[in-house]
């Protein structure tokens, strides 16, 4: 058994700007592992905003023993030997999702199965994803939205900025497709209540952390003023997280990088579903490599949102494509990744 890793530099076709940064180049780490004559993958992407740092991550690698790695050569469960995992990699939440990735992968491989068929995820093999614009100028914004005509069927719109109307007006104005709009807890609840008001007249469908991530009681007010479903992003890491947002959200975006992997993002769902709560997947800025991992879970959600890939300059993975706004969820065992230079 062996694993290594290395960085994995990213670099976007546009600035990616949120209400709270900005980037240009997203610094991931390629995690592989060889076990049985099998190889697997896993993509970490460490995030700031989560405490996480490409060099964080590596340390974290150096560090980790790798010892129950090698238990996926002996038909021990993925879920017990992530869990084996999760016990030293406290804080990395993004390394764990990646060797969550490399385990699966494996293990498909050495059955012959798909991730999603392992995950017990429905055969929903082609989603539609929502595609991101970014905040930027309304003209920029109206370009943007303009170019994902014909190609993508919804757009998921950042906001969180004083200039927010004009922006949806300006995306308004170039196209009719669905909007739904993220404002990554830039807002106050007192805000988001007004804020959402005052977008409605563009036909929104849901909003996205409008306030937050702690301010529980907060999402509840939002919740109850709004028109829209309301979906809980960086509040909700774990299914834990999950009980404390029940009734306060309509529902939750699950990300790999915050739950740490399928294994933890399957125990989302079921609690979720328990709650009777709409499920969202959703990215970092990636390759088609995390992006295909999030995607085999796919088949549970009600909103996807799988795009990361799709704002890159240049991607070193082939996957999950995405045509005329829909998601094609690989069949191959594994993950059904491949590298694009083959």
């Amino acid at each position: 058994m062996k694993l290594s890793w290395k960085p994995l530099d990213l670099r976007l076709r546009h600035t990616f700007t949120i209400s709270r940064s900005s980037i240009d180049v997203r610094h991931n780490v390629l995690v592989t592992l060889e076990a049985g004559g099998h190889v697997g993958h896993g993509e970490a992407e460490p995030t700031p905003f989560y405490g996480e740092t490409a060099e964080s991550a590596a340390a974290a690698l150096d560090r980790f023993d790798p010892a129950p790695l090698r238990k996926i050569e002996t038909g021990v469960a993925v879920d017990d030997i992530v869990a084996e995992c999760a016990e030293q990699l406290s804080g990395a939440t993004s390394v764990l999702a990646a060797l969550d990735s490399a385990l699966w992968d494996i293990r498909g491989r050495q059955l012959g199965k798909s991730v999603r068929e392992l995950l017990g995820a429905p055969a929903r093999t082609a989603v539609p994803t929502s595609y991101t614009i970014s905040m930027a100028d309304p003209d920029t914004m109206a370009r943007l939205a303009e170019e994902a005509r014909g190609r993508y069927r919804i757009l998921k719109v950042k906001v969180g900025g004083e200039d927010d109307l004009a922006r949806l007006e300006a995306i308004r104005s170039v196209t009719d497709l669905p909007i739904r709009v993220d404002a990554n807890a830039a807002w106050t609840a007192e805000e988001a209540a007004d804020k959402i008001a005052g977008l409605m007249r563009f036909g929104i469908e849901l909003v996205e952390q409008p306030c937050a991530r702690d301010d529980i009681d907060g999402l509840r007010r939002v919740r109850e003023a709004a028109a829209v479903p309301v979906i809980a992003d960086e509040s909700c890491h774990t299914a834990d997280d999950v009980d404390a947002l029940a009734g306060a959200v309509d529902g939750v975006n699950i990300k790999l990088v915050k739950s740490g992997g399928l294994c933890e993002a399957r125990r989302i769902v079921e609690r979720a579903r328990l709650r009777g709560m709409k499920l969202m997947i959703g990215c970092m800025t990636s390759s088609s490599l995390a992006i295909t991992a999030a995607a085999h879970a796919a088949g549970w959600m009600d909103f996807i949102d799988l795009d990361g890939n799709l704002l890159l300059a240049g991607d070193p993975f082939r996957g999950a494509a995405v045509e005329d706004g829909i998601i094609q969820i690989p069949g191959a065992p594994g993950l059904g990744v491949e590298r694009a230079n083959r």
